[in-house]
C-alpha cells in the first residue's frame, strides 16, 4: 500500500444522511492492465495477398494521374506556342485569316500547316507559311515552341506617318482623357515605325512638316506627351537617343514657340492645370497676351469693297477679283497676314457644273458612293440632299474635300487661254475670311 501525505486544504463536510463505507476508502490500489490495440486484417483477393494487390491498386492510381497530367494534354490538343515578333512592332497578326493579336504576341496554334499574315497600315503586308509541331509528353509544362520574325517595309514612309497623324487628329476630338479612358499614343507610335527611313532627308522633311501641322490638335496633356515623344523619335532617326538629338528636339520646339503667335494661349489650354499655372505666371505668357491684344484691335470688321472687282465667267460659275490686302485675321489668336490678289466664285458649285464634272469623271458619281466611302474619299452623306432650309438651292450638297479637290483640278483644265496662268483651288482660311 502506498502512503500519501496531503497538504492542509478545505475541510470535508459530511452531507446529512451520508454513511461511512469502509470498502470505499480502505480498498487497495489496483492497476488495470492495458488491452492490446484493435487490428484489422485484409483478406486475400482472388488468391492475391493484400500487400500485392494494394501495391497494384496504388500504382494504377498514380499511373492514371500521370497519364492525365503528362500525356493527355498533348494527345487531346496537339500543337504548340507560336511567338510572333515584327519590325516595326504593332503589326496585326492573322493566322488563316483569323486575328490573333498584335506583335509581339504568343498564342497556342494547333499542329499542322498555317498561313500567317502581318498587317500594318502604311506597310506592305507580309505573308509566311509555317508548320507547327507538337509534343506529346509533358506538353502542359514544356510545350512545343516556334518563333516567327517578320520585317515590314513601307513603300511610302511619309505616307505611313500621315496615317498616324490623321489618327492623332481624330483622337483630338474625343474630349479629355480620364483614369479609365486613355488615348493611344498613335502619333509617336507612327514615328517609331519610321525608324531608319528617317535618315533619308526626303522622308524626314515631310514628316517634320506633318508634326508641325499636328501641333494644333494637341489639346491635352496626353496628346502633348504623344507629340513630344513623336518629335523625339523623328530627331533620333531610328538610332539610340543622344544628346545631339535631344538638343535638336529642344531647339525646334523653342523655334516653333517663337515663330508661331498664340502658342502661349494654346499651351494654357493643353497643359495640365498645375503646369499651366506656371505658364500663366511667366513673363513670356504675359508678353504674348499683350501682343495679341494689340493685334486684335486692328481686325477689320468688313472688307473695304462689298462687290469686288473684275468678274470672270467660267461655265455656270462666276469668279470675282479681289485685291490682296494686309489684314488682321481674327480667331483664338489674331494675326497679320498679307494676301495676293485672287479670284473667288460668287456662289457654291452649281448642280450644272457638277454634272459636267461627273460626266467626264464618272468615278465621282453618286452611284459610286459606297466604293468611295470604302476608299476614305467621302462619307456616307456624299451628295445626299440636305434638309437644312438655309442651304442654297441649285448647289451641290455633301461634297468631300477630296471630291472638291478633284473638281478644282478638272476645272483648271477648262480655263480659257487668257487664264491658263491661273490655277483653280480651294480658298485658304484667310482668303475665305477676306471674301
Amino acid at each position: 500500500m502506498e502512503l500519501k501525505t496531503y497538504h492542509e486544504g478545505p475541510s470535508l463536510t459530511r452531507y446529512p444522511g451520508a454513511s461511512y463505507n469502509a470498502a470505499m476508502f480502505d480498498k487497495k490500489n489496483t492497476t488495470t492492465g492495458s488491452s492490446p490495440d484493435d487490428t484489422v486484417k485484409l483478406r486475400p483477393l482472388l488468391g492475391i495477398r493484400p500487400g500485392v494487390y494494394l501495391t497494384i491498386l496504388y500504382a494504377l492510381m498514380v499511373g492514371v494521374i500521370l497519364f492525365f497530367i503528362l500525356l493527355y494534354p498533348g494527345m487531346s490538343k496537339p500543337g504548340g506556342l507560336l511567338s510572333v515578333t515584327s519590325e516595326p512592332q504593332g503589326a496585326a497578326v492573322r493566322v488563316d485569316g483569323v486575328y490573333r493579336g498584335t506583335t509581339p504576341t504568343t498564342f497556342f496554334l494547333p499542329r499542322g500547316s498555317h498561313g500567317v499574315d502581318l498587317v500594318l497600315p502604311g506597310f506592305v503586308d507580309l505573308h509566311k507559311s509555317i508548320t507547327m509541331g507538337s509534343r506529346t509528353f509533358a506538353s502542359r509544362f514544356f510545350p512545343a515552341r516556334q518563333q516567327l520574325m517578320g520585317t515590314l517595309t513601307a513603300q511610302d514612309p511619309a505616307g505611313a506617318f500621315l496615317l498616324g497623324a490623321q489618327e492623332f487628329t481624330r483622337w483630338s476630338f474625343t474630349g479629355e482623357p480620364s483614369e479609365t479612358y486613355q488615348f493611344p499614343l498613335v502619333l509617336s507610335d507612327a514615328a517609331y515605325r519610321m525608324g531608319p527611313y528617317l535618315r533619308d532627308p526626303a522622308v524626314q522633311a515631310p514628316v517634320d512638316r506633318l508634326i508641325r501641322g499636328a501641333v494644333r490638335f494637341a489639346n491635352n496633356g496626353t496628346s502633348l506627351r504623344d507629340l513630344g515623344r513623336a518629335k523625339f523619335y523623328v530627331d533620333a532617326a531610328g538610332l539610340a537617343p543622344s544628346p545631339l538629338s535631344a538638343l535638336k528636339t529642344l531647339r525646334d520646339t523653342l523655334s516653333y514657340l517663337s515663330e508661331n503667335p498664340g502658342t502661349a494661349l494654346w499651351l494654357e489650354t493643353a497643359l495640365p492645370k498645375d503646369t499651366a499655372q506656371v505658364l500663366l505666371n511667366s513673363d513670356w505668357y504675359h508678353a504674348q497676351v499683350k501682343a495679341a491684344t494689340e493685334i486684335g484691335q486692328g481686325v477689320h470688321p468688313s472688307p473695304r469693297s462689298s462687290t469686288g472687282g473684275e468678274r470672270v465667267s467660267l461655265g455656270s460659275l462666276t469668279f470675282i477679283s479681289l485685291d490682296g490686302p494686309s489684314m488682321t485675321v481674327g480667331g483664338t489668336y489674331p494675326q497679320r497676314v498679307t494676301l495676293l490678289p485672287f479670284k473667288i466664285a460668287e456662289t457654291e458649285v452649281s448642280e450644272a457644273a457638277w454634272r459636267a464634272f461627273v460626266t467626264e469623271n464618272p468615278q465621282w458619281a453618286a452611284e459610286r458612293r459606297d466604293e468611295l466611302v470604302q476608299k476614305g474619299l467621302v462619307n456616307s452623306e456624299y451628295l445626299l440632299p440636305t434638309e437644312d432650309p438655309k442651304f442654297p438651292s441649285g448647289t451641290v450638297p455633301g461634297v468631300s474635300w477630296y471630291a472638291a479637290q478633284a473638281f478644282c483640278q478638272w476645272l483648271t483644265t477648262k480655263l480659257p487661254a487668257q487664264l491658263r496662268a491661273y490655277e483653280v483651288r480651294l480658298p485658304t482660311e484667310s482668303e475665305w475670311e477676306w471674301a
